[in-house]
């Protein structure tokens, strides 16, 4: 189903390299992961109430030292540099 021209556009807009080999690879492990899901679609699913999780649990949320924060001096205490009151850090994007 997959071919490696679709694992090219897919690397491309993921903006991952893929060399021939992974491309043939990876197109054999979508195509396959497909061909199952395609058999779950054969399921009678007719009287199955859809759901979105299957734990039960809901609203889980910390309630400890929810007022507790750290002042704008102690953050910056804590930073190797900082600048007008801001964490100075190195750049994380590739600019080409």
């Amino acid at each position: 189903m997959f071919t490696q021209n679709d694992i090219e556009k897919l690397s491309e807009l993921v903006k991952v390299t893929v060399d021939e080999t992974e491309k043939e690879r990876l197109a054999g492990m979508l195509s396959q992961t497909a061909e199952y899901m395609d058999m779950l679609n054969e399921l009678n699913t007719d009287h199955i109430e859809p759901t979105y999780q299957v734990t039960g649990l809901t609203n889980v949320f910390q309630t400890d030292n929810l007022n507790k924060t750290l002042t704008q001096e102690e953050v910056l205490s804590n930073s190797a540099h900082h600048s007008k009151d801001m964490i100075q850090t190195e750049g994380v994007f590739d600019r080409e």
